[in-house]
């Protein structure tokens, strides 16, 4: 119960860094389960908050690219690369900086009380969480995103619906099954993980709701930014676990094809994830899955 205050005390805040807001709600929702509880009404709540905190930053009378901004990161990071896309993909001028995940110096919490990656610092404000920054990004730099800022911020808006989507099905919130799998690389989680990509492959591929979104000038669209990490991971992940020459029979075909149909936009070649960046996650993930 005092936890449960907590977190909702803590929504209530107007702050823009829910980094430590999502964390408490993992928490509790993980901590509810447990015990064989529903998941609680706080979830609602989370939502709720989460809607009106992207709405405000797509609302913000400064461009996010108004000015150079300072892009605190890591590359290990998927929701960090989103944000790195976004500032790509709108080019927007960026000093980038490097946080040491596993030892994050005592100057970063002056800047991020949560301390969590991504963050991004203009002259007069920090946005902490992808999703707000990219929209801010979307909406208000000299080349967007999207020809023009179709995404209202309700509940059901497709950035909001692919955000709860890509959670669900990865896992993102409950479990960090992504994560998890690239840590563990055990067949059990390989199996999670692929059930997680044929979902996703059902509900945006499939349907062709991402090929829908409206593209910017670049060749992004802002549901490609929010979704194209996660799932570029996801897919080294899997070809990595599997035996030479049958990536294809793992991975659906759709999701396959949807990643190649990027390969050749700059802001992806720019921000590529490499092998190399793979074996570095998974060594960092193992020290806590």
């Amino acid at each position: 119960k005092k936890g449960r205050m907590h977190f909702v005390a803590t929504l209530a805040q107007p702050t823009t860094e829910t980094g430590r807001s999502r964390r408490l709600f993992s928490s509790l929702l993980r901590n509810n389960l447990k015990k064989g509880r529903r998941p609680s009404s706080a979830c609602a709540h989370f939502m709720d908050r989460r809607a009106q905190f992207i709405a405000s930053a797509a609302a913000s009378s400064e461009p996010a690219g108004s000015s150079k901004v300072i892009f605190y990161t890591n590359r290990l990071c998927p929701y960090a690369h989103r944000v790195w896309l976004a500032l790509e993909t709108t080019s927007t001028p960026y000093e980038m900086i490097e946080v040491d995940l596993a030892n994050k110096p005592d100057w970063f919490y002056k800047i991020s009380s949560s301390g969590m990656v991504p963050c991004i610092q203009t002259s007069s404000r920090v946005l902490s969480d992808s999703v707000p920054i990219c929209l801010s990004l979307a909406t208000t730099s000299p080349l967007p995103l999207a020809p023009t800022p179709t995404h209202n911020q309700s509940r059901d808006s497709p950035l909001d619906a692919l955000s709860r989507d890509l959670s669900r099905h990865l896992n993102l919130h409950m479990d960090d099954q992504l994560f998890r799998a690239v840590a563990r690389r055990s067949p059990s989680s390989l199996s999670s993980l692929l059930s997680g990509l044929n979902g996703f492959a059902s509900d945006w591929v499939d349907s062709g709701r991402l090929a829908s979104a409206p593209k910017g000038p670049a060749g992004l669209s802002l549901l490609d930014v929010v979704a194209y990490p996660f799932i570029r991971r996801a897919i080294m992940h899997v070809t990595s676990m599997t035996p030479s020459g049958r990536s294809r029979d793992a991975v659906p075909f759709s999701v396959e094809e949807w990643g190649r149909s990027l390969e050749d936009v700059p802001a992806i070649r720019a921000t590529e994830v490499t092998q190399a960046d793979m074996e570095s996650l998974h060594r960092h993930l193992q020290k806590y899955y």
